[in-house]
C-alpha cells in the first residue's frame, strides 16, 4: 500500500472491501502527509471498523491505561476518528483509529464533512505526538499532578520545567513563582 503502516479493517463485509477501503485510506494519508507536510514517522497503524466503539475500547494500547478509549458523543457532534497515543517497543506511537463510516466521504464531502480533513486532522495529532516525544522524550503519557488555582486544576509542571531547562541552556532563565492563571 505503499507505506509501512499497518492496516485494521474490523467488521467488513468481506476481505475484497477492506483491502480496497485500506489501500484508499492509506493513498490519503501518504497525501496529506505530502501535502501538509506531516511526518507518519510516530504513526503505529490505522484501524478502520465498522464496529468502531468497540475497536476504540479492544485498542491495545501497550499500557495500563486509566479507562477504555471511548467516542465523543454530545449534543454538538458524534466521535468518528481518534489518534490515542500507544507504547510499542517502549516508543510511543499513535494509532488511528477512523469510523468506516466515513470512508465515502473521502471523495465526496457530505454536509461540510469531508473524509480528507478527518484523516488529516487526525494524522496531524500523530505528527504532533511524534515531535513532541521528539523534543520532550518521557513527558507523553506520564501522569500529570495537578494543583488547585481557585476552582481550576492546573497541571504542575515542575518536572517539565526541569527538563526544559535540561533540554536547553537558554531556558536557565525560567525561575521565580509560576504565574497566575
Amino acid at each position: 500500500m505503499g507505506s509501512d503502516i499497518g492496516f485494521t479493517c474490523r467488521a467488513f463485509p468481506d476481505e475484497h472491501s477492506a483491502i480496497a477501503v485500506a489501500k484508499r485510506v492509506s493513498e490519503v494519508l501518504q497525501e496529506m502527509a505530502s501535502t501538509l507536510e506531516l511526518s507518519m514517522a510516530g504513526l503505529d497503524g490505522v484501524t478502520i471498523a465498522y464496529d468502531y466503539d468497540v475497536a476504540l475500547r479492544e485498542l491495545n494500547r501497550g499500557f495500563q491505561s486509566s479507562g477504555p478509549l471511548t467516542a465523543t458523543l454530545d449534543d454538538f457532534a458524534g466521535g468518528v476518528a481518534m489518534s490515542p497515543l500507544v507504547m510499542r517497543d517502549g516508543n510511543v506511537k499513535s494509532h488511528i483509529l477512523l469510523s468506516a463510516g466515513i470512508v465515502p466521504l473521502i471523495d465526496s464531502a457530505d454536509g461540510g464533512v469531508s473524509g480528507k480533513y478527518l484523516i488529516a486532522h487526525e494524522l496531524a495529532h500523530a505528527h504532533e505526538h511524534y515531535f513532541r516525544d521528539k523534543q520532550l522524550p518521557g513527558t507523553l503519557l506520564q501522569q500529570t499532578n495537578l494543583w488547585w488555582n481557585g476552582n481550576r486544576a492546573v497541571p504542575d509542571c515542575g518536572e517539565l520545567l526541569v527538563r526544559v531547562r535540561s533540554l536547553s541552556p537558554q531556558c536557565e532563565s525560567l525561575s521565580g513563582p509560576w504565574p497566575t492563571l
